[in-house]
């Protein structure tokens, strides 16, 4: 019968752990993305990026997220990195796509400009940036959601390979 390592001494899940315990939300994930082929993923993480109803204009008071996020990709400079966006369930579902698609495009062009070496958080690194629009809510239905279920849906997540 063959034996098998464990995976802790496998797997360095030092980075993994560390940015669990700064962050809070961001959890280690396989094969769990919108994304095909995502059996690799080190991060997913959902920084909840609050965007008001309809836009894509991201937040003042969203900036220390975001320094958040690019502190975490300068440290996992080897990674690679998809930016999914989300919207609520209100109105019509192709201008949700849309939508979804500029609020990750928003982050994205954020996170560049951000990094003035233009090194670390580059279109190199990036595996794609889309939007999903309802179809992927994390409270409530596609169907439906309360006013808190929308707000929770209106997101970012930022996925590392």
């Amino acid at each position: 019968m063959p034996t098998f390592t464990p995976v802790e001494q496998v797997v360095d899940l030092t980075f993994i752990k560390k940015m669990s315990d700064e962050i809070g939300e961001v959890k280690a994930e396989t094969g769990s993305s919108s994304q095909a082929g995502s059996s690799d993923t080190v991060v997913k993480a959902n920084f909840d990026i609050v965007f008001d109803s309809g836009s894509s204009n991201l937040k003042p008071s969203e900036i220390a997220k975001l320094n958040e996020i690019r502190s975490l990709l300068i440290r996992a400079s080897n990674t690679k990195i998809i930016v999914e966006g989300h919207t609520d369930n209100a109105g019509d579902s192709a201008k949700n796509i849309q939508l979804s698609k500029d609020r990750a495009n928003s982050v994205w062009t954020w996170l560049k400009a951000s990094d003035e070496s233009r090194i670390n958080i580059n279109d190199q690194r990036i595996i794609s940036v889309d939007g999903y629009g309802s179809l992927n809510p994390i409270a409530g239905t596609k169907e439906a959601q309360s006013n808190e279920d929308k707000a929770k849906n209106r997101r970012v997540t930022i996925i590392l390979k």
